[in-house]
């Protein structure tokens, strides 16, 4: 099954999207102890593909953005309204 992603405008046929149903972030070394894995979950397979060659690799922009994201919302619990 070949499947047609956009990008830049233009169809690009990717074969490797049939694997995401088996990519989940518990298998990836990187996310398996990550505080964000809820909310991050590997980040986008596509970025992956592209930036490293395998969807089995984290999106890093993602990864930065969710973590950093997650740690602001978690600090405002800290604070006490007035």
């Amino acid at each position: 099954m070949l499947h047609l992603v956009m990008k830049a405008g233009s169809i690009i046929p990717l074969p490797i999207f049939p694997k995401k149903h088996h990519r989940f972030p518990m298998k990836m070394s990187e996310c398996a102890d990550c505080f964000a894995i809820s909310v991050f979950g590997g980040g986008c397979l596509y970025a992956a593909q592209v930036t490293h060659g395998s969807i089995w690799t984290v999106d890093e922009r993602v990864c930065f953005q969710a973590k950093t994201i997650l740690e602001w919302m978690l600090s405002l619990l800290t604070i006490t309204p007035y």
